[in-house]
């Protein structure tokens, strides 16, 4: 029975979770395919990826912490970042977790950002020992990259060119195909290392 207080206000807040984001996406065409709940984009992003823009309040600039660097992460000349990377994913919209806390989501890597046993973390501005950004490789000098940056970023940012580890880095090639000729968007940064092949 001391539950029923508890209970009430989770019951309340996802209500007024709802109502705020349908309130928020009421009219607009652009918004996902589908319908509320099954389309992530009726919420939040667009009818291309449900990644913001714009955010739960409807915000589309940068700088607003919702947006960050969400399109940039989706957008980059390396594997796909999906929202599981850094997020816990709902089946459903009403999955605890989701749409019973407050905005904004809650970061929470995944292994990708764990690989080589890196102690990733996010402290509302900017992460931390993840291996997308290179945090495991020598000679990077941008690694700390702040959420809401939307600067291009450069192989030097999170890796040395040539990388100064590894066993056969040091050669003074400049570029990275003569050892990882099968380096594509595709395999840049997907947690292997690719040589010769």
């Amino acid at each position: 029975m001391n539950n029923l207080p508890g209970k009430f206000f989770i019951i309340i807040g996802m209500l007024c979770f709802v109502v705020s984001c349908m309130s928020v996406r009421e009219g607009e065409e652009t918004r996902g395919e589908g319908t509320y709940p099954e389309a992530c984009s009726y919420c939040h992003g667009s009818s291309e990826n449900p990644a913001p823009p714009p955010n739960l309040d409807g915000a589309s600039d940068s700088s607003s912490r919702g947006v960050g660097a969400h399109q940039i992460h989706l957008n980059t000349t390396r594997a796909t970042i999906d929202c599981s990377d850094c997020h816990q994913v709902p089946e459903d919209v009403s999955d605890e977790g989701h749409v019973d806390s407050d905005s904004p989501a809650e970061v929470i890597f995944g292994s990708r950002a764990k690989t080589g046993g890196l102690g990733s973390s996010w402290d509302g501005t900017k992460c931390s020992n993840v291996y997308c950004h290179g945090d495991s490789l020598a000679g990077g000098t941008h690694s700390d990259f702040i959420w809401d940056e939307t600067a291009a970023t450069t192989c030097t940012d999170c890796h040395g060119m040539p990388p100064t580890s590894g066993e056969y880095h040091g050669s003074g090639e400049t570029t990275c195909s003569p050892c990882h000729s099968s380096i594509t968007p595709e395999t840049h940064v997907d947690g292997k290392t690719d040589l010769w092949e």
